[in-house]
């Protein structure tokens, strides 16, 4: 069972703090960052103007994101994650 859609046609303006941290050759790579999405002035063809904020961290290793802060709003939907709240997203191989 998948998401339920394949692709999101979002557009927004993205300002970020971030730190990432890695040795060698992007071994143990970590991303720590907030981010702040803007409603762009400019809309792209097809696309659905989206704005929110996100804090996340993603390890490459074991391929984990998770989601501490989530707000979105589109014209027609919105989601907000709870501040007691994180969202895990482990992808898992098959094959």
């Amino acid at each position: 069972m998948g998401f339920p859609v394949d692709k999101l046609h979002w557009d927004a303006v993205i300002s970020a703090d971030s730190v990432e941290t890695w040795h060698d050759n992007f071994h143990d790579f970590d991303i720590n960052a907030r981010m702040h999405w803007d409603e762009p002035e400019e809309l792209a063809a097809g696309h659905v103007p989206v704005a929110g904020d996100w804090k996340l961290r993603y390890r490459y290793e074991p391929d984990i994101l998770d989601l501490e802060q989530l707000e979105f709003e589109t014209p027609t939907s919105a989601a907000r994650l709870p501040a007691c709240c994180i969202l895990r997203i482990r992808r898992l191989m098959c094959g």
